[in-house]
């Protein structure tokens, strides 16, 4: 049995879904763990936290994604182990296997001549490659017919849509080719296979497995895939389907246009025909609910040309609202717009008047980020010395990059006073390498190649606490280096040779050889004997300093070492070997850096399980490797910082629609929300009529507004 359960308030439904959790079900096992599926971790933390507020205790909860509940389908049903074939990451390393072999054909000329642009040519490649395999995973989520038609042979698209893009039925064709070769006699099913697969195995199916839950329940997803949808409807025969849905809206809204698309339809409608024949059937409702709402209005749509779906409403409304933010949340509850030029005329009593200390709506412009969390703060301070029973986690501020704010906001909520109290907050989804130092290093020593190796540049790796203590450096060493270099007249380089990489004399004057003679110099003899061999000694390094001068001796070996091997192009076995042995060489960890070194070591292996299952057999040179490293590394954690403590500080996230009594929202600027995602050029979806249920990161953000 599929049950839609919709409702304007988040608490309502995680009550209803607390309630449907403590209920028996025929034939199901005491012990088995019900399946929460979500779209964010961060939405399944909260919900598991309400749910431990209500009852108590939130325990045996398995949430997972969407697509991963889907591929657990594929396995226990289908013993289906070749989905990740046609993952994104699989799919980027095939093609960096097929691509350049169809190179020379006619339909790729355009492809051919990217890749002969400017850049280091492999990494160009993998990033084209990477491109065309995100937009592949497209088409398999969204487009899952056109990819079936290709491998027939067939095109489904319109001859003005194909136009130079021929070459996109063909490369699909050969990784699927490929992947059949590579796949060990076993036919590789991408996620268009699968689905049809598994709905004729699901019009089949008998008995429901024992290893598949008997309970599913969908939460806090405002947009979910037509596949999806399908195969949840399907399952719906065998296991009780709950999805609870926040609807803003109690009355069907799937009707409603915004007033910018009446205005273009009827104009459309003048220039086609005499009359106006559509107009009649053309409702705006709320104006913000029609212009804001369409990602909403398309998955209601959706879910309610499901059969036999059953509904439950739980819609909470305010009779006589009080706040501003109360009567426009009523108004898009009741598809009502009071505020209409003819509903005022025709009744002045429509008039909402504002209470003069009514703060539930404010809207503060500001000229700088700085300026924008500087007021936030201030106004949070107000906030709590009105209203005592409002705490610091009851606050939730949103804003479209965190990355952007963070210094900001670590530098105005660290600032404490008498006068003003510190606010406790946690910051949520910053990227890894902005919150570990180790990261930031690693990545700048596996760019040692192209480094300047300017004297701050070093000093940071020093400074580095792993580093230090590796190379058994004290407060007090860093010190004495760091004076050392200044005043022997080390700046940047090497040596003169390394000097001419930027087209400059190849003298070795302010480079660290130069300056390195200088202190070996000092230490044997002082400056007042005059120049030996055109070298001056640096006086200051004497006697017990002599192992402090060692340790940077060694330090700047190793690194010269690392710079050679790191300038070779290599296999991916002997990358992995390399920046394994660049991590044991180079840091010391204590337990917390540990697990820093550990990510570092996993990505790797993923890098190298990666290549080696999609069977890429070329070697790799350093700037696909750092790139790869660099963009797995920074990526946030999934729920880190989510909900920790205090007042939360994240992105606006899709579908991360979680009520708190007080919301910010910082960087609302036209420039900066919603976002924009530029298409690339061949993306066949943007160029073709777009269909219900289209995900767009614009539309996204639209709705989460």
């Amino acid at each position: 049995m599929f049950t839609l359960h919709q409702s304007n308030r988040m608490e309502a439904l995680v009550q209803i879904l607390q309630q449907q959790l403590a209920g028996s079900q025929p034939g199901r096992a005491v012990l088995e763990p019900d399946t929460l599926l979500v779209y964010n971790f961060g939405s399944a933390k909260w919900l598991k936290l309400q749910l431990a507020e209500a009852q108590g205790i939130s325990a045996n909860i398995e949430a997972m994604l969407p697509a991963a509940f889907i591929w657990r389908l594929s396995t226990v049903l289908l013993d289906e182990q070749s989905h990740a074939e046609f993952s994104r990451r699989a799919l980027t390393w095939k093609l960096m296997t097929v691509l350049p072999s169809l190179l020379d054909d006619r339909e790729f000329a355009a492809l051919k001549h990217y890749l002969a642009g400017d850049g280091e040519p492999q990494l160009r490649r993998y990033q084209l490659a990477d491109k065309i395999a995100d937009q592949f995973d497209q088409y398999l989520i969204y487009r899952p017919d056109w990819l079936l038609e290709w491998q027939r042979g067939l095109n489904p698209i319109d001859a003005g849509a194909m136009h130079n893009q021929h070459w996109q039925p063909k490369l699909w064709q050969a990784l699927v080719e490929f992947s059949n070769r590579t796949a060990q006699g076993m036919a590789a099913h991408h996620r268009a296979d699968l689905h049809q697969l598994l709905l004729h195995k699901l019009t089949t199916l008998q008995e429901w497995p024992a290893a598949l839950p008997r309970r599913i329940s969908i939460f806090g997803i405002s947009a979910l895939p037509l596949q999806h949808l399908a195969i949840l409807h399907c399952i719906a025969e065998f296991c009780q389907v709950d999805l609870y849905l926040l609807n803003p809206c109690q009355h069907y809204w799937g009707d409603i246009v915004p007033p910018a698309g009446k205005a273009r339809k009827i104009v459309k409608e003048i220039a086609t025909s005499s009359g106006l024949a559509e107009e009649d059937y053309l409702m705006v409702g709320n104006p913000l609910l029609a212009s804001m709402g369409q990602q909403g209005r398309e998955f209601v749509d959706l879910l309610l040309e499901i059969e036999e779906l059953q509904t439950e409403d739980c819609f909470v409304s305010e009779d006589n609202p009080t706040s501003m933010l109360a009567f426009l949340q009523h108004e898009i509850l009741d598809l009502e717009f009071r505020g209409h030029d003819e509903v005022v005329r025709q009744d002045n009593e429509s008039k909402h008047e504002v209470d003069g200390n009514d703060w539930s709506l404010q809207i503060h412009s500001c000229h700088s980020h700085l300026r924008e969390v500087e007021i936030l703060r201030d106004q949070l301070l107000t906030m709590f010395k009105q209203d005592t029973a409002l705490a610091p986690h009851d606050v939730i501020v949103m804003m479209p990059d965190v990355s952007v704010y963070s210094p900001y906001i670590d530098s105005v909520f660290s600032k404490t006073s008498e006068t003003d109290p510190h606010i406790p907050f946690s910051l949520s989804d910053r990227s890894l390498q902005l919150e570990s130092p180790i990261l930031t290093s690693f990545l700048s020593l596996l760019a040692l190649p192209r480094a300047r190796l300017t004297a701050p540049e070093v000093m940071d790796w020093l400074q580095a606490g792993p580093i230090c203590r590796r190379f058994g450096l004290d407060q007090e060493d860093l010190e004495t280096l760091a004076g050392w270099i200044a005043e022997s007249g080390i700046r940047w380089g090497w040596d003169g040779a390394s000097k001419q990489q930027w087209q400059l004399p190849g003298d070795d004057h302010n480079t660290w050889q130069f300056g390195l003679n200088r202190m070996l110099l000092g230490y044997a003899m002082e400056s007042s004997a005059g120049l030996y061999d055109g070298i001056l000694p640096y006086d200051p390094v004497e006697g017990g300093q002599a192992e402090v001068l060692g340790k940077l001796f060694g330090f700047m070996d190793r690194l010269w070492e690392l710079r050679e091997e790191l300038s070779q192009s290599r296999s991916i076995a002997g990358w992995h070997a390399l920046i394994n042995r660049l991590l044991d060489d180079f840091y010391q960890p204590d337990r917390e850096e540990e697990l820093e070194l550990a990510l570092i070591r996993h990505t790797l292996t993923e890098m190298l399980e990666e290549i080696s299952d999609n069977d890429y057999q070329g070697t790799l040179s350093l700037d696909l490797v750092e790139y790869y490293l660099t963009e797995h590394l920074q990526q946030p954690g999934s729920a880190h910082g989510f909900l920790a403590s205090g007042v939360t500080f994240c992105n606006l996230v899709p579908m991360r629609s979680i009520p708190f009594k007080t919301v910010c929202l910082l960087g609302m600027n036209d420039e900066d929300y919603p976002r924009r995602s530029q298409a690339v050029g061949f993306d066949l979806i943007s160029l073709t009529a777009s269909r219900k249920g289209n995900r767009s990161r614009r539309l996204d953000d639209r709705y989460l507004f």
